[in-house]
């Protein structure tokens, strides 16, 4: 692990010079932020350190082209991706500049997991056809094995139009950029920052104060997992220290009993050298086949890390490589010598003549005294381990007993998405009738929708005011986390609405005045001891919609744990969402019995509502707060159209929404992207 992970280079030509790129926010709580399409072109144009600079942002699909309808992981590129990663497919070709221009030939390139999966790995799949959210798509390429740490099915050019490239607050692109030769990442950070400063002046408006932020990928990819790899390394390495203090006791109990013999060699002419080598031969013998059985069993146990490591970035999976046998042959070589070496060193310190004169009674103190040193040591390194092993589990148990500020025991939660560019009403018409029909299904307390399910690391933050205030006292703006939801979210998640209530009975589009609902946290630092219920609340720097209608804040709900696990509660505003007004949603249902008989007997309901589409992500609570938290990432981000829209993953400050009727913009996510979406005509809409 250790090698896939750490030590192994990426599998891309010249992989050091890939960095990845990033807008560096002037807000101070989110610092970070992913990228406009425009400002990335500016990037494009003006730096003198780069070969390229690509971006990304993730989209699932439904493949309708198969004899059943199948989830794929997909992901909009923009021109050059491939180009700068440099690696070439292994049937087919990239992407050509028209079929990266906006209204250019619809084209994919597809992974390999998915050519195995579905094409059995046939060359002629290059040139056929595929419905991806019942568009049809051309198979270009596909590309090999170790091109993605995770499993991507396809790629799709973005195709970005042009008055989106105009629109600077749109950031949802995840950037990687090839360095010229030569170059380093403080030079090519040092020149992106100047092309940003020239943006500024231009742009001062919307640029002014950002700059740029650029990390070796290497280090991006597998940066958070540094620590708790090389934790555990450590632990496997102290544990083989206490296998090696054992058995260089036993060997040592062993070669006192061969006191006589080895004093026997001396005495017709062995020197001590001599003696040493024919102890140190059995010993290196035992350790070759130790090490030999060793790696046997490694190779045939890494096939099984992929399955249960899934998270960890391993291009093309976990192998047994020659760093890792090479470690293997030295720690046995290591362990050799600490067990039989200085065993062997010690037993032939004796004085052989009165060895023999005793006939091999006893043993010196002093080789007890060596024995007891080793036992010491093995006491020491397994209390230090087991010292270890509990505060791990005190780590995890604390993390399994966090107050969500819910109760997922009896809910279920599924995803059963919709493309961007699908005609609203009838994704709108749909997601009402699988709400309504879970609503009457027996056994089912409660049902509804969100974009985003907590713990999620996917958090949309906009700059909001309390209309009735105006302004707070500190910085005349608030800055929020958001989530849209439907009537009977909050119920079916099992979070309390302090006061007011819910979420009115929206219809599909329908466009009542809007409402929303806020946290406890929220209230207790901007209601100033005032019940906030009943007043209204607006977004800040509406670059779309100015003259949007502020919302009604209907009721305060219970503080949960949106972000992470592990992060406190912080602002909230939950927007009542009307069906239709946001595809790509996540259901949440809540069982007044057992949530596993209950599953059973949702999955035929939203075949029957949708028969081309995949749910997918079914999870079922009674589990802890772990698993809670590992649950699919869910995206963040962008400009949501009355028949499109981009979204990518994040936890960055908005700095700019549509209001109702017309759209709306985030701008500023952080991680990589999982799941957008966004095509022409790019009409700007959204429905609350």
């Amino acid at each position: 692990m250790v090698d896939t992970v750490l030590l192994k280079p990426l599998p891309f030509p010249d992989s050091e010079r890939l960095v990845t790129v990033l807008e560096a926010s002037p807000s101070k709580s989110a610092p970070e932020s992913l990228i406009s399409p425009g400002r990335l072109a500016d990037w494009n144009r003006m730096n003198h350190t780069f070969d390229g600079i690509a971006a990304s942002y993730s989209e699932n699909v439904t493949d309708t082209s198969g004899e059943e309808p199948e989830r794929l992981a997909g992901r909009r590129v923009s021109p050059g991706y491939f180009r700068v990663f440099g690696t070439q497919p292994i049937h087919g070709r990239t992407f050509t500049p028209d079929e990266d221009l906006a209204g250019g030939p619809t084209a994919a390139v597809i992974g390999y997991a998915f050519w195995t999966r579905r094409y059995h790995q046939s060359p002629a799949v290059v040139g056929r056809r595929v419905l991806l959210g019942g568009k049809g798509y051309t198979v270009v390429g596909v590309m090999p094995k170790d091109f993605q740490t995770s499993d991507i099915d396809v790629w799709i050019p973005a195709q970005t139009p042009p008055f989106l490239m105009r629109i600077r607050e749109a950031r949802f692109y995840s950037g990687v950029g090839r360095m010229k030769p030569g170059v380093g990442i403080a030079q090519a950070h040092d020149d992106l920052a100047r092309v940003q400063r020239q943006l500024g002046e231009q742009y001062p408006q919307t640029d002014k104060g950002w700059s740029a932020v650029v990390r070796s990928l290497k280090e991006a990819r597998v940066g958070q997992y540094r620590k708790t790899l090389l934790f555990v390394f450590g632990a496997v390495a102290m544990l083989l220290l206490i296998a090696v203090g054992n058995i260089a006791g036993l060997i040592l109990t062993q070669l006192q009993q061969r006191e006589r013999e080895m004093a026997i060699r001396s005495s017709i002419g062995a020197t001590r050298a001599q003696i040493l080598g024919a102890v140190m031969r059995e010993i290196l013998i035992m350790a070759a086949l130790g090490v030999a059985l060793g790696c046997a069993v490694a190779a045939w146990l890494v096939e099984a890390l992929d399955k249960v490591f899934t998270t960890l970035p391993a291009p093309g999976g976990f192998q047994l490589g020659w760093r890792a046998l090479a470690f293997a042959a030295l720690a046995g070589v290591a362990a050799a010598m600490l067990c039989g070496l200085l065993p062997a060193w010690q037993a032939t310190r004796a004085n052989l003549s009165a060895i023999l004169a005793q006939a091999g009674r006893g043993g010196s103190g002093g080789r007890h005294q060596w024995q007891r040193g080793l036992v010491a040591g093995q006491v020491a390194l397994t209390v230090l381990l087991l010292a270890s092993a509990g505060l791990m589990l005190r780590s995890y148990y604390n993390l399994a007993h966090v107050d969500l500020g819910c109760d997922p025991s009896r809910t279920i939660t599924f995803h059963m998405g919709a493309a961007w560019d699908e005609d609203r009403t009838r994704i709108g018409q749909m997601q009402e009738a699988l709400l309504d029909r879970l609503d009457r299904t027996p056994g089912v307390e409660a049902a509804g929708f969100a974009n985003f399910l907590p713990a999620s690391a996917a958090t949309l933050r906009y700059q909001v005011a309390l209309v009735e205030t105006a302004r707070t006292e500190e910085t005349g703006k608030i800055t929020t986390g958001e989530r849209s939801i439907s009537k009977g979210y909050l119920k079916a998640m099992g979070a309390p609405i302090l006061a007011g209530t819910d979420c009115p009975d929206l219809r599909t589009l329908a466009a009542p005045p809007p409402k929303a609902l806020v946290n406890r946290r929220f209230a207790e630092l901007f209601g100033k001891g005032r019940n906030l219920v009943g007043q209204h609340i607006r977004f800040l720097q509406d670059v779309v919609t100015p003259d949007a209608k502020a919302m009604e804040i209907a009721g305060v709900a219970g503080d949960l744990r949106e972000d992470a696990v592990n992060v406190a509660p912080g602002p909230y505003l939950y927007v009542c969402l009307a069906p239709g007004g946001w595809p790509d949603l996540e259901y949440v249902v809540r069982a007044s019995g057992s949530p596993a008989a209950l599953e059973q007997a949702i999955r035929p309901i939203a075949h029957q509502i949708d028969p081309t589409r995949a749910p997918a992500g079914y999870w079922r609570g009674g589990r802890t707060p772990v698993d809670l938290d590992r649950r699919p990432a869910v995206a963040v981000c962008c400009v949501r159209g009355e028949r499109d829209g981009l979204r990518d993953a994040g936890g960055h400050d908005c700095h700019a929404r549509g209001g109702r009727g017309r759209g709306d913009l985030c701008a500023g996510a952080a991680g990589s992207a999982y799941r957008s979406a966004g095509r022409h005509p790019w009409r700007m809409t959204r429905i609350v």
